[in-house]
This record gives structure tokens, sequence and C-alpha cells, in this order.
């Protein structure tokens, strides 16, 4: 369950279990219940924020497509395919990076955890993407020392 002051947290609770037959009482058992927050690790969990926009607090709000072909489209990042259903290893494929002679680039590897960070197997290096630039698209790549700018799809 839940709340806005405990998203992205796993909730526990402390709780104190009597059995009883009826007739007597046990003695109390405490009990230590943790319910894992599994909204960071699947796209299904993100929140709904209506009218087809979804969000996750570490990635930001996107529209994701009634046709379920894996199109997304980032508020900031614009248009991604993204792979799988686990946040936990995502990759995205960036149409405006591809290269016709390099089958890689166009592709970015990341997760709820790295984020806003990406690798790029077609350029063999870690990007850091600056959150919120879009026009154009701020990455700064650690093979370069530079800041890259990337317009947006």
């Amino acid at each position: 369950f839940e709340q806005p002051l405990d998203e992205d947290k796993n909730n526990t609770y402390d709780l104190s279990v009597t059995v009883s037959d009826g007739f007597a009482n046990s003695s109390p058992a405490n009990v230590r219940i943790t319910i894992l927050d599994l909204a960071e690790d699947e796209w299904i969990f993100s929140r709904n924020e209506g009218a087809g926009w979804r969000s996750f607090g570490w990635f930001g709000n996107y529209f994701e497509t009634t046709s379920g072909d894996g199109w997304i489209y980032h508020e900031t990042l614009g248009w991604l395919y993204r792979t799988g259903d686990a946040t936990s290893s995502i990759w995205f494929y960036d149409e405006s990076l591809k290269d016709p002679d390099d089958f890689l680039k166009g592709w970015l590897w990341t997760s709820a955890q790295v984020y806003p960070y990406f690798y790029s197997p077609g350029t063999a290096e870690w990007l850091y993407y600056l959150r919120g630039s879009q026009k154009p698209r701020m990455f700064y790549s650690y093979n370069n020392s530079a800041w890259v700018e990337m317009e947006k799809p």
C-alpha cells in the first residue's frame, strides 16, 4: 500500500499476534512484516497520472502508447523504444542516435538504480543525462570528458 509519504520505501509493520481457541489465549508473539516496494522493479507499477501518462519518481513522466508495442514518449527524452518489464535492467532504443553502419548505436542501457546514467554499447561509453534538458538534450560523455548536445526525436 503506497501513500505519498512512503513512496519508494519499503513498508514495515510491527504486529502483536495472540491466538485463541475460544477458551484461552496464547501469549502474545511479536511479528515484523516487511513489504518490499516492487514499484521500482516493474513498469506496471508506475503511477498512473491520467490520459495515458505514467511516472516514476526516479524517471519522471512518460506516455505509454496504447498499442503496447514498447514505444514510450518521455517528457524530456522524447520517443524511446523500451524492452522488457523490469526496471532493474532497461534497454532503450533512441532513433535519433541510430547509425545505419552500426547496429548498436541508438541503444542505451540503464536501470532504476543507475538512471540518469546510460551506457551506450555503440560508442562503448557511459553518458550522464542532465535531467530536464530537452532542446537540446544534454549528455555528459565520459569518454570525451565533455557535454554533448543531442536533439530530441
